[in-house]
């Protein structure tokens, strides 16, 4: 797990799947990033969420699909503590509020 989330660049990143547990009230969003702005290959990583209090998906999926190779999430703006997570991408959004969040990454 990565400690400065804000060191995470997820411009360019793919959007992999996004899973839901309403009973322990937790998201785990996968995307596949590149680690480095000189990197040449994209890795997986899981965004956790816990103690979730709100989602909010809009999502166009030929849209994601499409955009797939250049990268279908344009940025995010991550919520170092309580608070909601961001991440724009083409043609959509998801934004949680969670009490925390990780991020998990092989690279990591």
């Amino acid at each position: 797990m990565l400690t400065s989330l804000d060191a995470i660049e997820l411009h360019d990143a793919n959007l992999l799947s996004l899973s839901t547990d309403y009973h322990e009230r937790s998201v785990t969003i996968a995307v596949a990033y590149y680690p480095s702005s000189d990197a040449d290959t994209r890795v997986e990583a899981r965004l956790k969420f816990f103690q979730v209090i709100r989602t909010q998906v809009t999502a166009d999926l030929d849209e994601l699909s499409a955009n797939a190779r250049a990268g279908n999430i344009s940025h995010w703006v991550p919520s170092p503590g309580p608070g909601t997570t961001c991440l724009n991408l083409v043609r959509g959004f998801i934004a949680i509020t969670a009490e925390r969040m990780e991020f998990d990454s092989a690279d990591a």
